[in-house]
C-alpha cells in the first residue's frame, strides 16, 4: 500500500506531457483516472537501450544503421556480437521488445503496445500469438552468430576485453564503466532506425512512512531541476524535465552517450509487462529448442 504523492503535478509544466499520466505500460498514479483524487509518483530518472559499439574494431561506414543490418553484421562476423538474454538483463529485455516493435506491423503491433492487458494475458499472447514468428525468426538467426551474455555487466566486460566489438547496452551503465576505467574510451553508442526502448525510476512514500514531509522535501529536490541537471552531467541519467535535455552533457563526454541525431528521435516508450512476457516465450520459442 502506498501513499500517493501530489509531487509531480503542481510543477507540471516543467516535464514533458508524455510522463504525466502513463509511464512504460503503467499508470503513473491516481490522478490520471477519472473522476479520481489527485496525486501521483514522480518519475525521478529516464534509462535508454542502445547499441553499444567499439570504435576502434567497427569503422563509421559499417556501424549497423537497423535491425536487418545488425542481424547482417553478426552474421559476417560471429561471435563478435553481445546480446544480453533478455532474462538476464534488462538491455536484453529492452533489445527484444524493439526488435518486436521493428518488425510488427498492424493489428499485431497494436497487440504488442495494449498496455490495458494483464501480465496474465500478456504472457498467453506472446506464447501463442502468430504475430511473433518473425521475432522468433530473427533470434533464431541471430543467435547462432551472437555471443549471449548473462547480463548487462557481461555484456559490457566481454567489450572491455575486445571479447566482442558490438553489444546491447544501457546508455547510463556504458558511462558509469567508462567512469571506472572499464571500458576503452573508443567505445560509442547509437540506436536502430525505427527505434528503441528506454524505461526509467519512479518514487513513491510508503503509507506508514514517520517523516512525510521530509521524504516530500526530498522528492522535490530529486525532481528540481539542479539535481536532475548534476545526474545528467555526471551520470548521464537522462531527465523527464523538459527544460534538462542533451544539449547540457559536457564535451567531453558527449562523444561517449546516444548522439542528438539520434536521441531522443529514436527513443521508444518501454512495456515492462509486455517485454518480460516475450522473455519467457522467447526462452520457450528458441533458447530450448
Amino acid at each position: 500500500m502506498t501513499m500517493q504523492v501530489d509531487i509531480v503535478l503542481h510543477r507540471s509544466a516543467e516535464f514533458r506531457a508524455r510522463w504525466l499520466c502513463r509511464r512504460f505500460g503503467f499508470l503513473a498514479g491516481l490522478a490520471c483516472r477519472a473522476g479520481a483524487p489527485r496525486g501521483s509518483y514522480p518519475l525521478i530518472h529516464l534509462n535508454q537501450t542502445a547499441i553499444g559499439y567499439n570504435s576502434a574494431f567497427v569503422k563509421p561506414a559499417t556501424v549497423p544503421k537497423s535491425f536487418d543490418d545488425l542481424l547482417a553484421w553478426a552474421e559476417a562476423n560471429p561471435k563478435r556480437l553481445g546480446i544480453t538474454l533478455p532474462t538476464k538483463g534488462g538491455s536484453g529485455s529492452g533489445f527484444l521488445y524493439s526488435v518486436a516493435l521493428n518488425y510488427l506491423v498492424g493489428t499485431c503491433h497494436e497487440q504488442l503496445t495494449n498496455t490495458s492487458v494483464t501480465p496474465e494475458q500478456a504472457e498467453d499472447w506472446a506464447s501463442t500469438s502468430e504475430c511473433l514468428n518473425p521475432v522468433w525468426d530473427y533470434y533464431r538467426r541471430m543467435f547462432k552468430v551472437a555471443e549471449l551474455t548473462n547480463g548487462n555487466a557481461d555484456t559490457l566486460n566481454l567489450m572491455n576485453n575486445q571479447e566482442i566489438y558490438i553489444g546491447t547496452v544501457w546508455e547510463d551503465q556504458v558511462m558509469t564503466f567508462l567512469n571506472n576505467k572499464q571500458l576503452p574510451d573508443t567505445i560509442r553508442l547509437t540506436l536502430l532506425d525505427k527505434g528503441e526502448v528506454g524505461t526509467g525510476d519512479s518514487m513513491f512514500i510508503p503509507a506508514d512512512a514517520k517523516h512525510v514531509a521530509a521524504a516530500m522535501l526530498f522528492i522535490d529536490m530529486a525532481a528540481g531541476k539542479e539535481f536532475q541537471t548534476f545526474k545528467l552531467e555526471h551520470k548521464v541519467s537522462r531527465s523527464p524535465r523538459a527544460d534538462v535535455n542533451g544539449d547540457l552533457i559536457p564535451d567531453d563526454v558527449r562523444l561517449h552517450v546516444l548522439p542528438n541525431d539520434v536521441f531522443p528521435r529514436l527513443r521508444k516508450p518501454g512495456f515492462t509487462i509486455m517485454a518480460g512476457a516475450l522473455a519467457d516465450a522467447l526462452e520457450e520459442k528458441v533458447l530450448n529448442q
